[in-house]
């Protein structure tokens, strides 16, 4: 399969059969299909499982390419994918994100309570009263008493965003194209990161890994400029965004957007491969 095959088979395949990876289950399915393309290219992946705190039920997942404990430079990205929102993205500020997430969680399970309240009393109540607890139409009450309580559970826990192209799919697809364009280079490593979305946990988990400059791609696909920042030493941040006084952000509408930018894409690719030649002088 030739790279322009490639390219459009990992378009289809993670923008619409892997669009979402919110929920534990559709993480692992995506990487194992995620995995099983990197090995196309190369055999040296390794998955770290880790928890935030010892007795936690919830593990998560980084998928690593090469030796990241000797790697001069690592090539990073978040492959989750965030719930749906309200506002603008706002760069490097997880207290936004969880305020953004919150507030359409409350919205949401306010209206939502609304209608049921308002079936409670129009429909449910004069069904109990009028009909037998065998029959059809009281049995049907109770079955839709139960799935509203499911959405109900599910809204509180907040939905997937469906718009996941530029945020974070983008990136996702600039490391595979690098992984499979560049020759294996035992400086150079690549990971995709868990819990980006939620509070960049799989990057804390990376940084406590490896002691290599770290390139993390976030949302690189959009409209906006792109942009090369360092918040931490040895960290860098490969960014497409407006840049709006000493903030960084993606509007909604950059969010949304069906289209790669292909410049920024292309400049991506560009800085990958300098960056992986420089290291190896």
């Amino acid at each position: 399969m030739n790279q322009q095959q490639l390219i459009k088979d990992w378009y289809i395949r993670y923008h619409s059969i892997f669009k979402t990876r919110y929920t534990v289950k559709r993480k692992d399915k995506f990487l194992q299909s995620l995995e099983a393309d990197v090995k196309q290219f190369r055999s040296d992946t390794k998955v770290d499982h880790f928890k935030f705190y010892e007795k936690s039920a919830t593990e998560y997942r980084n998928l690593y390419i090469g030796n990241i404990k000797k790697a001069k430079v690592v090539f990073s990205t978040y492959y989750d994918t965030p719930s749906a929102h309200i506002d603008a993205y706002k760069f490097f500020d997880i207290e936004s994100r969880k305020r953004n997430k919150t507030k359409l969680i409350l919205v949401s399970s306010l209206l939502y309570l609304l209608v049921g309240l308002a079936i409670t009393l129009f429909i449910a109540m004069p069904i109990f009263k009028n009909y037998d607890t065998f029959s059809w139409q009281f049995i049907s009450m109770i079955v839709g008493i139960v799935v509203y309580f499911f959405f109900l559970g599910k809204i509180t826990q907040g939905w997937p965003s469906r718009h996941n192209l530029v945020q974070n799919t983008s990136s996702l697809l600039a490391l595979l194209l690098a992984i499979s364009s560049m020759r294996k280079n035992k400086q150079v490593a690549y990971a995709f990161l868990d819990a980006g979305c939620l509070n960049n946990g799989g990057l804390d988990r990376l940084r406590e890994e490896t002691s290599a400059k770290i390139y993390h791609l976030d949302s690189i696909g959009s409209t906006q400029e792109l942009h090369l920042l360092s918040t931490h030493d040895a960290l860098y941040h490969l960014i497409s965004a407006e840049k709006i006084e000493a903030n960084y952000q993606l509007s909604k509408q950059d969010l949304n957007s069906q289209q790669l930018n292909e410049a920024n894409m292309n400049q991506v690719l560009a800085i990958i491969e300098q960056v992986s030649k420089e290291v190896s002088r």
